[in-house]
């Protein structure tokens, strides 16, 4: 059974792949550097995952989600990034908030042990700034 973080930090990487098709299609310089930006938070993310998965005697992820559903999400969301800034930050949007569900998810597991919700808690609070950001970019295109 693939443990909840191991699961996690699969679809963070799935959502870096997102990121970087993102700083990649952006037509505002200035929006492709607020996505490397992010980019770069969600990579630390990735590396203290993997940390927490070696630190518990488990294989770090090396790439995303076996079923490949947010990888199928992000490939939907790349799609749109042709679409224009407005796009992409929509598809931004909704993958941070497919990703912000999955970690709630995994919280709500009553035997994680405290390693394993310590860096859930930790990967939560960077994707739910991630959330705030994509959503506060897409208001920002909006007006």
């Amino acid at each position: 059974m693939i443990s909840w973080l191991t699961e996690c930090a699969r679809h963070v990487h799935d959502s870096i792949e997102g990121y970087r098709a993102a700083v990649e299609k952006a037509e505002n310089p200035r929006l492709a550097e607020i996505f490397a930006i992010r980019l770069a938070k969600r990579e630390e993310t990735f590396e203290r995952l993997n940390t927490a998965l070696t630190d518990l005697g488990e294989e770090p992820v090396e790439s995303g989600s076996a079923l490949g559903t947010l990888h199928e999400l992000w490939s939907w969301v790349t799609a749109g990034f042709d679409d224009g800034d407005e796009a992409i930050a929509d598809r931004v949007e909704e993958g941070e908030d497919y990703l912000k569900e999955r970690i709630e998810e995994a919280l709500e597991d009553d035997d994680l042990s405290p390693p394993e919700r310590e860096a859930l808690a930790m990967a939560l609070e960077e994707v739910a700034r991630g959330e705030f950001f994509a959503g506060q970019l897409l208001a920002d295109l909006d007006a």
